[in-house]
């Protein structure tokens, strides 16, 4: 029996009008499919929080089959409305430090008052920051847990394990099984960032387009050309902590207007969550801006460097890049662990890097380590 013949039937049971053979084949049908039991736990909360329950059969046949049978799905019927009398009344999340306004339950969005901290269960907690407003789901069809980010700033951390857990906007979802990342949403547009871990988004509706996002990166989802977040990569000339604005180099030693940072921005250095005072002039950055102007993103990273790999170490993590023709300089870079490694579009580990072939490397913001290294196909058969 396919999913919409077992979904005929629980609406015909609920609507009272499954014969002896429906109503037996829904029993086999609950005994042996937990997700079938869970979707008739579901209707038949909806229908007692609704107060319109309704059993639409003849009493002669109620008499027949219904209450002197009892059998699994009377059961479960009961079970059903002993579920959601316990449920509804119950907390789904606790508060651990902060204040929050509203309940705590499936469906009430509940909006911090202050810097908030919330165990919703114990693999996931969120952070919120003041004014940012959070829904609780019942999780979606393949979710272990779900909720909505309605406005403002939050941070997820939360455990790996089996069964996703998903963070839904206006524009989109987030998934993932486990990691670290933080939400900000507006309602006209949602930002990403990931400081542990890959996250998966998804914008729009439905099966919208797909995004992985890896740790120190940002993603945006945005539906329609009005919500659009604009992009731009400049040197970093001047921070101004006290008017919470930077300034950006515009070349010929000239520099933008005061650009306002938004006070719940993203902000990323490398691969972790910064603060405004730990950007610094010369880093590189990459700005996004609402429609308004204001930066409500930024990743910071150094500069970028080109040239041959000549030596590398695997045990003191290090590589030496040979760069210019006429005369040729030798740089040896740290390569932390967390350094991501591309060859021909595939991740490798340092070890498996290959020698005397162009490579293209993003330095971190102190200049002296790889945060990226990319070595293509073209680059590769340049070497030859």
């Amino acid at each position: 029996m396919n999913r919409k013949q077992d979904i005929e039937l629980l609406e015909q049971y609920l609507a009272g009008t499954a014969s002896a053979e429906e109503l037996a084949a829904l029993e086999s049908r609950l005994a042996e499919d937990a997700a079938l039991r869970a979707r008739l736990v579901e209707a038949v909360a909806i229908d007692a929080q609704l107060g319109r329950m309704q059993f639409k059969v003849p009493a002669q046949q109620r008499r027949r089959w219904l209450w002197p049978s009892v059998g699994a799905v009377a059961a479960l019927l009961l079970l059903a409305i002993g579920l959601w009398v316990f449920t509804a009344a119950r907390p789904t999340a606790e508060v651990i430090t902060g204040h929050v306004a509203g309940q705590l339950r499936y469906g009430e969005v509940v909006r911090a008052t202050t810097a908030t901290e919330l165990k919703l269960d114990e693999r996931a907690r969120v952070t919120l920051t003041p004014g940012a407003a959070l829904k609780l789901l019942r999780p979606a069809e393949g979710v272990k847990q779900q909720v909505s980010l309605e406005a403002g700033r939050a941070a997820f951390r939360v455990t790996h394990e089996p069964g996703a857990f998903r963070v839904d906007t206006a524009q989109g979802s987030i998934v993932t099984q486990g990691t670290t990342f933080l939400v900000r949403a507006d309602g006209k547009s949602t930002l990403v960032a990931v400081t542990e871990g890959r996250i998966q988004t998804i914008t729009g509706a439905g099966e919208g387009r797909r995004q992985t996002v890896s740790r120190g990166n940002l993603e945006t989802l945005s539906v329609g050309e009005t919500a659009r977040v604009r992009t731009t990569s400049a040197r970093l000339e001047r921070v101004d902590e006290v008017a919470g604005q930077i300034y950006l180099a515009k070349g010929e030693g000239r520099t933008s207007a005061p650009i306002r940072i938004a006070p719940d921005a993203l902000l990323l250095r490398d691969r972790a969550l910064a603060t405004l005072a730990e950007l610094r002039t010369g880093m590189q950055l990459k700005i996004y801006m609402d429609e308004a102007g204001d930066v409500i993103g930024a990743v910071a990273r150094g500069g970028s460097i080109a040239g041959t790999i000549t030596v590398v170490d695997a045990a003191a993590r290090t590589l030496t890049l040979v760069s210019g023709k006429e005369s040729a300089k030798r740089t040896e870079l740290r390569v932390p662990d967390d350094a991501v490694l591309m060859v021909d579009g595939q991740m490798v580990e340092l070890a498996d890097l290959p020698r005397d072939v162009a490579a293209q490397v993003q330095l971190t913001t102190d200049g002296a380590a790889v945060f990226e290294l990319t070595i293509g196909r073209i680059d590769r058969e340049r070497a030859r």
